[in-house]
């Protein structure tokens, strides 16, 4: 592995959770095809609508974040609560840096 995204959000008012589901499975599909390096993406529901999408790609440059202007990715985040989402990448043990390696000060 390489990088995990976390995405958490809250759903708009009037969006259920039955709805958001038929969202998110459109969704799933969309970033198999668009998302590279993708390996695996999961969704849980915490209370209320509060949302987590959890996904995981392999080695290569860091996740950027979606942005497409219609179709599934648009009808996904049209869902979303704008005020509540956050976004988090982290890099796995074994990425290397994008940085390049860090440099110890001098002693």
């Amino acid at each position: 592995m390489g990088w995990i995204e976390i995405e958490a959000f809250s759903l708009v008012e009037g969006v259920d959770n039955a709805a958001f589901a038929r969202l998110d499975d459109e969704m799933q599909a969309w970033c198999y095809l668009h998302r590279p390096r993708l390996v695996r993406r999961t969704t849980g529901r915490g209370e209320g609508t509060a949302t987590l999408v959890v996904t995981l790609f392999g080695h290569g440059a860091p996740p950027v974040p979606v942005e497409a202007p219609d179709g599934p990715a648009a009808a996904f985040r049209s869902a979303i609560d704008a005020s509540t989402y956050r976004r988090a990448v982290y890099r796995d043990h074994d990425e290397p840096d994008p940085d390049g390696p860090a440099t110890a000060a001098p002693g």
